[in-house]
């Protein structure tokens, strides 16, 4: 499955890769968009490190002691494919694409829901760039 998303995913938002993305052009701050209770944003920067942080509203959950300590590591881009590699050893894949004018992260799971539905999920991850970048 996790192939054929690729693959599919690859072929649909090849537009986005038509413009080479390197790290310079892909750093930022990724964030959903709305008001969520729990979620989760991703910094990359140009020297291939990313900064993950979760939160919650909720007091007295694990991910309100985890989001205290934001997951440090190294990416990786091929074409518009990014691998997050976790200090834990895990690895998280995205691919990039546009959005309403705005760079995204999708994950499978996103692509999957938009082929199957034709409807984008809510939970995207936006690019959040700084004013005068």
């Amino acid at each position: 499955m996790r192939l054929v998303c690729c693959t599919l995913g690859a072929a649909l938002f090849a537009s986005c890769a038509a413009r080479l993305l390197t790290a310079h052009r892909i750093q930022g701050t990724y964030a959903p968009r709305g008001d969520w209770f729990a979620g989760h944003s991703i910094e990359l920067r140009a020297d291939g490190t990313f900064v993950r942080t979760t939160w919650t509203d909720a007091l007295d959950s694990e991910l309100a002691v985890s989001s205290r300590r934001p997951s440090i590591g190294r990416y990786t881009l091929d074409g518009n494919a990014i691998t997050l590699r976790h200090p834990s050893g895990k690895s998280t894949q995205y691919v990039i694409r546009s959005r309403l004018g705005t760079m995204t992260l999708w994950t499978h799971e996103q692509l999957a829901q938009l082929l199957s539905t034709g409807k984008s999920p809510n939970d995207l991850l936006y690019l959040d760039r700084p004013k005068g970048r």
